[in-house]
C-alpha cells in the first residue's frame, strides 16, 4: 500500500471569541491517499473549512500535527508555506478570492507568477486553455465583477489548476454552478 499522501493527527482548531474559546476541531485525524476523491460533508458550522484550512496550511492548527507528503505543513513559515502551497495545491476557494482589478486571463496567471513559474508565452497559452476548459474562452479580458457568480467560480477552478498542482483542494466547488 502507498504512503498516505496527506496526514493529520489529533488536529485542534479553536478560535477566540468575545464569549471565550470556541474548538472547531477535536482531535482529527485522517490519512488521504494518492489517487483517492475526499469529500467532506456536513452541515453548515460544522469545520468543514477549517479542516480544509488545515490542511492547505491557509490556517494555523492550535495543535497536532499536518503532513502533506513529507512537508510537515504546520511548521513552515509564511514565505515558504505559500510558495509550496502555490507550487503543490490548487485551491478552490468558497469566496472566490478573484483580484477585482486583473482580467479573468491575469487572475489565472496569478499564481504561476507568484511561484516563480511564469513563463511569458507557455503561461499565457495556459491559462487561455485553462478558461477555454471552463468555457470562458470569450470573457478573458473581462473583469471578475462583469461576469456571474457561477463565472466567477469557473475562473477560480482554472486558476486552482493553472501550476498543475499533484492536490487538488475545494471548499464548495459546484455551489454556484448549474
Amino acid at each position: 500500500m502507498p504512503e498516505a499522501l496527506i496526514r493529520l493527527r489529533n488536529v485542534v482548531k479553536e478560535y477566540q471569541t468575545l464569549a471565550g474559546a470556541f474548538t472547531a476541531l477535536k482531535g482529527i485525524s485522517l490519512e488521504v491517499y494518492p489517487g483517492e476523491f475526499l469529500a467532506i460533508t456536513g452541515k453548515s458550522g460544522a469545520g468543514k473549512t477549517t479542516l480544509i484550512n488545515m490542511i492547505t496550511g491557509t490556517d494555523v492548527i492550535t495543535s497536532g500535527e499536518v503532513w502533506v507528503g513529507d512537508v510537515c505543513v504546520h511548521r513552515m513559515n509564511g514565505n515558504r508555506l505559500a510558495r509550496w502551497r502555490g507550487r503543490n495545491m490548487g485551491i478552490v476557494y468558497q469566496s472566490f478570492h478573484l483580484i477585482p482589478n486583473l482580467t479573468l486571463l491575469d487572475n489565472v496567471l496569478l499564481p504561476m507568477d507568484f511561484c516563480g513559474l511564469y513563463r511569458p508565452r507557455s503561461s499565457r497559452e495556459r491559462a487561455y486553455e485553462l478558461l477555454k476548459e471552463v468555457e470562458l474562452e470569450e470573457h478573458v479580458n473581462k473583469f471578475p465583477a462583469e461576469i456571474s457568480g457561477g463565472q466567477q467560480q469557473r475562473v477560480a477552478i482554472a486558476r486552482a489548476l493553472a501550476n498543475d498542482p499533484s492536490i487538488l483542494v475545494a471548499d464548495e466547488p459546484t455551489g454556484r454552478l448549474d
